[in-house]
């Protein structure tokens, strides 16, 4: 896979590429490439619902890292949302609201 991924849609994505985008993601945040993680997580999120937990949960971090403190935000509440633990128990211990409609 490139480090430029592409974002565009497509509903038939082989299973095996999502996750392979996903590790990929992972990789590009881990060698400082922040947006070439941003856009392989969004990729994912995109083609898929696999493991979108964990990717709006990953760009939080990223999102946070590069001091983007609202759209962290945004993405820890979507991943709280969808039942990724962590980040319900970010947001709870912090005080702050992620149940309601309104992200």
């Amino acid at each position: 896979l490139s480090n430029e991924i592409k974002t565009d849609f497509n509903s038939n994505i082989d299973p095996v590429t999502v996750i392979e985008v996903f590790e990929k993601a992972k990789a590009l945040y881990d060698s400082g490439n922040h947006q070439g993680a941003i856009n392989a997580y969004t990729y994912v999120i995109n083609v898929s619902t696999f493991a979108n937990d964990k990717a709006f949960f990953n760009m939080a971090v990223v999102h946070s890292k590069l001091g983007n403190k609202k759209q962290a935000l945004y993405n820890l509440k979507v991943a709280a949302r969808l039942g990724h633990k962590r980040a319900v128990k970010i947001l709870n211990s912090k005080g702050i609201i992620w149940e309601t409609i309104g992200i």
